[in-house]
């Protein structure tokens, strides 16, 4: 399979490949993969179990989001350490225990980049923080949080997986209330 880079920045590259791995050659267009590094997406919680979100203008919404931390795996860096190194960065929090719940390919038609997905418990505020990054944050309850994504105020779709794989996966309860009950 003949590869070539087509464009490349500090954040990503896309790479046009002609054929598959498969051994077939490509018919007409290229594909294009769009190459970024492996990611970390992750929700930190306070002893009082309020989950730490995060303000953030998004040049490519033209507008501030609301969503959760995340960020790149920097190259030598475990997920892990990438993990407790962004929710710093983004929130000054320091957490006292960071569990991996889960890995996925957000976009599986473009891209091979893994999210790892993390519950990080024990969020203290660090009072000495200095924001390197123009992001305010937000402590909201369980139900505040499920009533936001429920009514659309929720950009950060790919940190729902979080919920899925922390709920079924390990068990968590992440103090939602029943609005069925």
């Amino acid at each position: 399979m003949k590869k070539e880079t087509v464009f490349s920045s500090e954040w990503f590259s896309v790479e046009a490949q002609y054929g598959d791995d498969r051994g077939k050659e490509g018919v007409g267009k290229p594909f294009y993969k769009v190459q970024i590094p492996d990611g970390v997406v992750i929700l930190p919680v306070t002893p009082d179990n309020h989950f730490v979100l995060i303000h953030q203008y998004r040049p490519a919404l033209g507008r501030v989001t609301l969503e959760i931390p995340a960020g790149a795996v920097n190259e030598g860096e475990s997920p892990e350490d990438a993990a407790a190194r962004e929710v710093y960065e983004e929130t000054g929090f320091h957490c006292a225990d960071i569990k991996l719940v889960g890995r996925g390919i957000l976009r599986v038609d473009r891209e091979d980049a893994c999210n790892h997905y993390f519950i990080a418990t024990g969020a203290i505020k660090d009072t000495d923080f200095e924001p390197k990054e123009d992001i305010s944050t937000s402590l909201l309850t369980p139900d505040e949080f499920r009533n936001i994504v429920i009514a659309g105020h929720f950009d950060h779709i790919a940190a729902l997986p979080l919920f899925v794989m922390g709920g079924w996966a390990h068990e968590m309860d992440f103090g939602f209330s029943n609005p069925m009950a």
